[in-house]
């Protein structure tokens, strides 16, 4: 009796065991891909700090955007490709300017693989102020090439009279505002698929519309911005590439003077 006992118990035991191991499985391993998204997060916040940085110098074109997002991005993608160091005696046997030129060829690595990004449409910039009727208020002008300019000087004795097409004055619209969207990798297996069905099923809140997505399986684009669609269908395109829109603002004071840039950030 106690032998039939002590067997049932044991035969329970493993029962449970094999329930309870998968799922746990699955909750590290989603733990460990939300640990990479934030990491990815992290980066993009500075990049996007860096990509208005660099437009506010140049204008607020696109160009210096990219630039100053794909120098942001590069510690993202830099990994090192030189010699292992286990200990202070492998520290001391390294050829110092050996080291930093592998590490600068990393650097360059990862610098090269944020504007592969890029070009291949991952990364969205989008200008949010200026505005495009902010270039068709009364102090803007126009400099050829069908592009018009918002002056930048002087701003502290201009006039603070909102302007009629933009509905802001001059100083707040040298005030540059950009959101940049990252469609990154994810890389965890398994979590990856769940993360890109749970998005185009479940929905999410949508901060500008205020109201909650749902259904997005079926109708992907009217739910999801389109950017944001293309993103989660990435799969459909290139199988095994799963890939999550990470958004990040930026707003910086204008030290140059804004200009329309036609085209450049159309979605």
């Amino acid at each position: 009796m106690w032998k039939k006992t002590r067997n049932s118990c044991r035969g329970q035991s493993m029962t449970e065991f094999l329930v309870i191991v998968p799922l746990l499985m699955v909750l590290i391993m989603g733990a460990l891909q939300l640990i990479f998204v934030y990491q990815a997060k992290t980066t993009v916040n500075y990049a996007t700090f860096e990509a208005a940085r660099a437009a506010s110098l140049e204008h607020a074109s696109l160009a210096a955007m990219q630039a100053g997002f794909a120098r942001g991005m590069a510690p993202y993608f830099t990994r090192p490709g030189g010699e292992s160091v286990s200990s202070t005696a492998d520290l001391a046997a390294l050829d110092e300017s050996a080291d930093i030129a592998q590490l600068a060829a990393d650097v360059v690595r990862g610098h090269q693989r944020a504007k592969d990004e890029i070009a291949a449409g991952y990364v969205r910039f989008e200008r949010i102020n200026p505005t495009a009727q902010a270039f068709n208020d009364s102090w803007a002008y126009d400099i050829g090439n069908g592009e018009r300019e918002i002056p930048n000087n002087h701003l502290l004795f201009r006039s603070a009279v909102p302007g009629g097409a933009s509905g802001l004055t001059i100083q707040d619209n040298n005030l540059l505002k950009i959101r940049v969207t990252y469609c990154m990798k994810l890389i965890v297996p398994f979590v990856n698929r769940f993360f890109v069905a749970s998005a185009r099923t479940l929905g999410s809140f949508d901060a500008d519309e205020a109201q909650w997505h749902t259904d997005r399986g079926k109708d992907i684009d009217s739910s999801w911005g389109s950017y944001e669609a293309w993103c989660l269908s990435s799969h459909e395109r290139k199988p095994g590439d799963y890939r999550w829109p990470v958004v990040s603002h930026a707003v910086i004071r204008m030290q140059s003077a804004p200009r329309s840039c036609p085209g450049c950030f159309d979605p």
